[in-house]
This record gives C-alpha cells, structure tokens and sequence, in this order.
C-alpha cells in the first residue's frame, strides 16, 4: 500500500506541470525587485531631506524702530543792534503691532543786545493703545515755557479717545476727544487750573516724494469756567532738498483767552530750519 500511494502522488505531481514546482529563477527576479523597490524608497527618502534643507528659514522680522526729524534753525546779526536767534525741534514715533509712541520738543531762543527777548522751550508726549484697527485710547502730556507770554509753565496731562481715519502712505488722518487737567503757573499773575474738554486733530500729507504738509490742533475748553479756553495749532511744511536733508518753514499759533496781565490773547512763532529725517 505504501509503494501505491507514493506513486499516485508522483503521478499527480506530474500532470499538474512544472508550474507548481519551486523556481530558483523566480525567486531570484523577486529579491532583485524588493531590493529595487527599497532603494527607490531610500532615494525618495534622501530628495525630501534634501528639499527640506534646501527651503531657507524664515527670516525674522526687524523689530520696530523710531521714526522723525531734527530741526535747527539759526541767525546772527550785528551793527548797530546785535541779535541772535537759534531755534531747535525734535520729533520721534514708533509704531508696534497695537501701540504708538509719539514725543515732540521745541525750543526757541532770541536774544538782542545781550538782552533775552525770546525764551520758549514744550515739551509732549502720548500713548496710544489701539483696541482695533482705527479706535484707540490714549494719555498724554506736556510742558511749555514761555517768557513773552510770562508763561513759567504751562502744563496738561489727560487722556480720552481716538480714530484713525486713515493711515496710509499718502494719508494721515485722526481725531481725538477727552479730559484733562489744565495747569498755568505765571510770573506775575496768580496761577490758573482747571479740568478741560481736550478736542484734538492731527493730519499729515504727503502728495510725492519731495513735499510734506502736517498740521495738529489742540483746544482745551474748561469744564469749570467758560472764559478759560486754550488752543494751539501747529502747521509745518516740509520739503525734500536731498536724501534725508529737509528745509521746514513752521508756524506755531498760540490763543489763550485768558493771559496774563497786559499779554496778548494770540502768538505766533515763525520757524524756517533744516533738518534731517531718521
């Protein structure tokens, strides 16, 4: 029985055919195929870490920096009468992602026959905080001497409201709406303190690369005596000589409605300087 099943499985080996039987030739194509197929693999493995070296990192932002001018002004005559008079102005902004910076300075001298005719030194500064792309709340304060007026200091510190209406290359547009405290010290008259509305604009154009027109205006009207109302206006117009090199003619409008003794409501103060930009 043993010599008979061994012969019918032989038989049957036999009529299924080489087909079934293992192949050294077979087995060889499909190693070299795995071993293509890994390669492949390895290769496409090796391109991507070669991409992803190659893609340069992210250069960092610079971080924001101050922006404004120099301003200086300058004149001597002598003769029969010697007068000198120099001016200096200063003003910086910088600007983050959801505050601005803003600082100014003025001084202003004239002296003629060794006698002082002209003394005026301000001083400002503000914090803006944007709540969204155009409305933000802001303090600010300041300081101005003045001796034509017999202004020993005159002092406000306040905070309120602003919009920007428009902020582009071109444009510069915004308004602001408060309260602050209003402080006059006098040489001769008593001092004068009262809490103000604080009713402000600011606009700045720039038609091309050369010309520049900027203009700001304050009012203080007190909440306590109608009387007592304080404005200034500050208009410059700027043109472009060379680079960073700039020639201003500036006119600062001063009204006080109630000066000292013997002053004048309103003052004016002419300025032609040059500066620089930074």
């Amino acid at each position: 029985m043993s010599m008979l099943t061994l012969s019918l499985i032989v038989v049957a080996a036999l009529a299924n055919g080489p087909s079934t039987w293992p192949s050294s030739a077979s087995t060889a194509q499909d190693e070299q195929e795995d071993q293509e197929e890994q390669g492949e693999q390895e290769s496409a493995s090796e391109d991507s870490s070669a991409e992803a070296e190659a893609v340069p990192e992210e250069e960092e932002a610079e971080p924001p920096k101050w922006t404004g001018a120099l301003t200086f002004g300058a004149s001597v005559s002598g003769g029969n009468t010697d007068i000198q008079k120099s001016s200096l102005t200063a003003d910086a902004v910088k600007k983050l992602e959801k505050s601005r910076y803003t600082f100014g300075f003025i001084w202003n001298y004239s002296e003629e026959d060794d006698v002082i005719s002209q003394r005026r030194v301000s001083g400002s500064g503000q914090f803006d905080r944007f709540v969204s792309d155009r409305l933000y709340w802001l303090a600010q304060v300041s300081g101005e001497s003045d001796q034509n007026a017999s202004v020993d200091l005159r002092t406000t510190v306040g905070g309120g409201l602003g919009y920007q209406f428009l902020d582009n290359d071109e444009w510069k547009l915004s308004a602001e709406l408060g309260i602050s405290y209003f402080d006059e010290r006098f040489a001769t008259d008593e001092d004068n303190d009262y809490v103000a509305l604080r009713t402000a604009y600011k606009l700045d154009w720039t038609p091309n690369t050369r010309w520049n027109l900027a203009q700001a205006i304050q009012i203080y009207p007190s909440l306590e005596d109608s009387d007592d109302i304080y404005a200034k206006m500050d208009t410059r117009l700027k043109v472009t000589v060379s680079g960073s090199l700039f020639a201003q003619l500036q006119w600062i409008y001063d009204w006080d409605n109630t000066p000292a003794t013997g002053k004048e409501r309103v003052d004016n103060l002419y300025l032609l300087t040059v500066g620089w930009t930074f």
